[in-house]
């Protein structure tokens, strides 16, 4: 029931962000373009629990925008975000990495752009689409040991490398490209 619950009240919070524009007098404005989905709101969930600590510290408004209504061209309420981070699925086609770009430059030009990647520690399959376009690719995980993103895995991710391994199930070698600073704005 308690997680019944929590659900609700993080649906509440990520609701009431959705349909207000920033505060006109905010310092800075956060808008977070995000997947509804539990999986990836579980890292959305603590920029609304500490949103006034946000606004109280650094004068941060935040705001919440449904990836597929933007993806869409839908009208999102909070517009002219000084810093806009941003969820994909992992299955993203390039003509929606398009579509999210060009909306991201035309409603929010001077915004400093932020990937919230919410995929296995080991998964960087967008990492190289990305890296031009945006100023910080933040991971939901990270390996400790991040020379380990510079080696290939049995499948996409450490968990299938680690059964692969185990269990002898035929994956094959994967590495997700990517340049070696990438890392370091991990």
């Amino acid at each position: 029931m308690r997680k019944y619950l929590d659900r609700r009240h993080a649906e509440k919070l990520r609701l009431r962000a959705m349909s207000r524009p920033f505060a006109p007098d905010a310092t800075s404005r956060l808008l977070l373009v995000t997947q509804g989905d539990r999986l990836p709101q579980s890292q959305i969930y603590p920029f609304h629990h500490y949103a006034a600590d946000l606004k109280r510290l650094y004068g941060t408004d935040l705001r919440e925008a449904d990836l597929g209504d933007f993806l869409a061209g839908r009208p999102v309420a909070a517009t002219g975000a000084t810093a806009l981070a941003f969820q994909t699925p992992f299955d993203v086609s390039d003509a929606d990495l398009d579509r999210l770009f060009a909306r991201i430059r035309q409603d929010h030009p001077l915004a400093r752009v932020a990937c919230l990647d919410w995929f296995a520690p080991t998964d960087l399959r967008n990492a190289a689409r990305m890296d031009a376009r945006i100023d910080l690719y933040i991971k939901k995980h990270v390996l400790r040991d991040r020379s380990q993103y510079g080696r290939p895995t049995l499948g996409d991710t450490n968990l299938t490398d680690h059964y692969a391994r185990r269990l002898g199930l035929p994956e094959p070698a994967t590495l997700f490209p990517t340049r070696p600073v990438f890392c370091g704005r991990s």
